[in-house]
């Protein structure tokens, strides 16, 4: 290619990213409601925006900060103002900075709509697999309501067809009594003639007449005993114990959005209870020494930041500790604050409590410990991404652990004192 070609087509490129770039700055200047014509746009005000209001912020005219204070004139009199020439040099500076902060933000808002689309699909899953379970749940529910259904069926049909055979033995019944009647007649005239027919005829049905007599006799005895006259066969479902059903159905299962964090028990320790829906309520219900309680699922590492909110359902002196801990079992029956083997904070004492590698078996803080009444908001947050512990109480940092090493899980843990005292851990 030739320069003069050369040329012509870098100047073709030019002109289109000029295009382009104007393009742009229109559509920018579209989403204002007016566009900027370098004048004042106050009544009467025809003169060109040449100053600058430093109070307010804003492009002024001549008319604008004139000591006329007349219906149109005098609005920036009393403010402070130079020319825009002034302050050409501060504006670049402050459009660069801008700049900076926006590109910084782009970054922020890309991660972010990622973690968002990352999220979203989280919960998507998250819904699926509620669905499933819903579906899994009810559909047992179906299928034991229509196996009961069919065994009153099965048993319906038994007890009828027991009937049925007795119905039957009626109907012999009745042909054995007109039977009987004949016999009656026959056996009368057998009498009569008892002497002028061979022995043995007479005595074979006087052997039938018994067999029929014994037969009836079986029937009304079975018919007695049973007291088949008075059977009353019926389907009666308890009005009470289906009102209950129906509405333990309608009440069936609950879908949680409290963001709890279930805690666990342990089969030596029955010092304390753990309750609440989402099993975040840890209450001490006997003894006199320190118990302790660890959540049942560590904190996800790939969370940048995990927020525990404690609340005082019930406490006496503050007299307990919260915090992380990495062993995954609580210690013995004999343990004491000393054995912590995690971070915590005493809100008792004001005081900070671990094991390795900070060693606070007994650092009291700088700050006087709180009231129970004046405990109105307490947070504990695990900042992942720079391992750092801080314990927020009435919005004020109290005390923080730095470096908490992540190499093991971390789990939410808690440490109760006196008789009865109760808390529950949010977890967000």
């Amino acid at each position: 290619m030739d320069d003069n070609n050369k040329n012509f087509s870098n100047s073709n490129n030019i002109n289109e990213r000029e295009e382009l770039k104007n393009k742009k700055i229109e559509e920018l200047n579209e989403d204002k409601k007016e566009k900027f014509t370098g004048f004042c746009e106050e009544k009467s005000h025809m003169c060109e925006l040449e100053y600058f209001c430093k109070t307010h912020n804003k492009l002024t005219c001549v008319a604008c900060i004139s000591k006329l204070t007349n219906e149109y004139n005098g609005h920036h009199n009393n403010c402070d103002f130079c020319n825009i020439k002034n302050i050409e040099e501060e504006k670049k500076d402050i459009i660069k900075q801008n700049l900076i902060n926006l590109n910084n933000l782009s970054k922020k808002y890309d991660k972010s709509t990622y973690n968002l689309k990352n999220q979203s699909e989280i919960f998507n899953n998250m819904k699926e697999k509620i669905i499933l379970t819903i579906k899994n749940v009810f559909n047992k529910l179906k299928e034991e309501v229509n196996n009961r259904e069919k065994e009153l069926l099965l048993e319906l049909d038994q007890i009828f067809n027991s009937l049925n055979l007795t119905r039957d033995s009626f109907n012999n019944g009745n042909k054995l009594f007109d039977k009987i009647e004949k016999t009656i007649e026959f056996g009368k005239q057998i009498e009569k003639e008892w002497n002028s027919n061979k022995l043995n005829f007479f005595i074979n049905e006087t052997l039938i007449f018994e067999n029929m007599i014994k037969e009836i006799n079986n029937i009304n005895n079975y018919i007695n005993k049973n007291n088949l006259n008075k059977i009353n066969i019926r389907f009666k479902p308890d009005v009470n114990s289906m009102n209950e059903i129906i509405n333990t159905i309608k009440t069936f299962g609950k879908i949680y959005n409290d963001m709890g964090i279930k805690f666990r028990t342990y089969p030596y320790n029955s010092e304390f209870i753990i309750s609440g829906e989402s099993g975040n309520i840890i209450t001490k219900i006997r003894g006199n020494r320190w118990i302790g309680t660890f959540s049942e699922e560590s904190l996800d590492t790939s969370k940048e930041e995990h927020i525990l909110n404690v609340e005082i359902l019930k406490s006496s002196s503050n007299y307990f500790y919260f915090g992380i801990s990495n062993e995954f079992d609580i210690p013995s029956s004999t343990w004491t604050p000393s054995q912590l083997k995690g971070w915590f904070y005493h809100f008792g004492a004001g005081g900070l409590y671990c094991g390795a590698p900070h060693y606070y078996h007994n650092y009291h803080s700088k700050h006087n410990s709180v009231s129970v009444n004046n405990y109105k908001d307490i947070k504990v947050v695990m900042d992942m991404k720079n391992k750092i512990l801080k314990f927020i109480i009435n919005n004020e940092e109290r005390e923080r652990y730095e470096n908490i090493p992540l190499d093991k899980p971390l789990f939410p843990s808690v440490y109760l004192c006196n008789l009865n005292d109760s808390l529950k851990i949010s977890y967000y």
